[in-house]
């Protein structure tokens, strides 16, 4: 949208092989995609007397990526590229980025209100500011990830050493290494910091994914998050000690 502040940005082809699980339905494993990167989707921010006719380069700070279109029409066999039978055009946008773009402002964590408010309790309770660049990535973890883990929780995924449950343990034991940075981890479940912002996460949600209300489900997912917290915990301490244990006897590794 020339004059505006939506921006359809460079157009270059390529040849992707992927594996299946990229792959349209309508091809079978040996068939090869070729697609056409249409353009880069990116809104301008409205800045008080910025030129109306400014065009986003690659180093804009003005500029945020909202979505990637994409067009799957061909498909490659020995005698060359071929019509695909159903063709399509993907955007492979994002819903918060998309909202952020909306109100003028680049930063999810503050545009979106599900992940501001967990933000304002953050920093309600460490006293430490978002806009201080030494926490600000704590912040965004523990937003950030306590979310996913809230509705991971909500579906049915416990924490474990594979699959879906290992990323689970990785989300929620990012997320308290950083409560530690933020100095807000506690040591009761009742007023552990990541049991306040998954209650937000709930009650935020709750309406969307009913699978988070209810009093079981509350009780289930803020004692696995605790559960987790307090093991990791105890893993940090016995790993400090064996550490201070070795240095002082000047035992190396690596």
């Amino acid at each position: 949208m020339q004059g505006g502040r939506i921006f359809a940005y460079d157009v270059v082809q390529e040849l992707v092989e992927q594996g299946p699980a990229y792959r349209p339905r309508c091809l079978s494993e040996n068939q090869v995609v070729r697609i056409l990167r249409c353009s880069m989707i990116l809104a301008r921010r409205m800045i008080p007397n910025m030129a109306r006719n400014v065009i986003p380069t690659a180093i804009a700070v003005d500029f945020m990526e909202i979505g990637t279109t994409y067009s799957w029409n061909t498909f490659k066999r020995e005698s060359g590229f071929e019509k695909l039978a159903q063709r399509n055009v993907d955007f492979g946008g994002g819903l918060e980025r998309l909202a952020a773009a909306a109100q003028n402002d680049p930063d999810v964590f503050v545009a979106v209100d599900a992940l501001m408010e967990i933000v304002n309790l953050l920093e309600r309770f460490s006293g430490k500011s978002y806009a201080d660049s030494r926490y600000k990535k704590s912040f965004r973890v523990i937003a950030d990830h306590i979310r996913a883990a809230t509705i991971m929780l909500g579906d049915g995924v416990k924490p474990s050493n594979t699959e879906r449950g290992y990323v689970l343990r990785r989300l929620i034991r990012r997320a308290a290494q950083h409560a530690q940075k933020l100095e807000v981890e506690k040591d009761q479940a009742s007023v552990s910091i990541l049991n306040r912002c998954a209650i937000l996460v709930i009650e935020k949600y709750k309406q969307a994914y009913p699978e988070l209300d209810g009093e079981e489900r509350y009780a289930e997912i803020t004692g696995e998050i605790w559960k987790e917290e307090k093991q990791f915990g105890h893993t940090l301490e016995n790993g400090m000690r064996e550490f201070e244990k070795n240095r002082k006897k000047r035992i190396y590794f690596g």
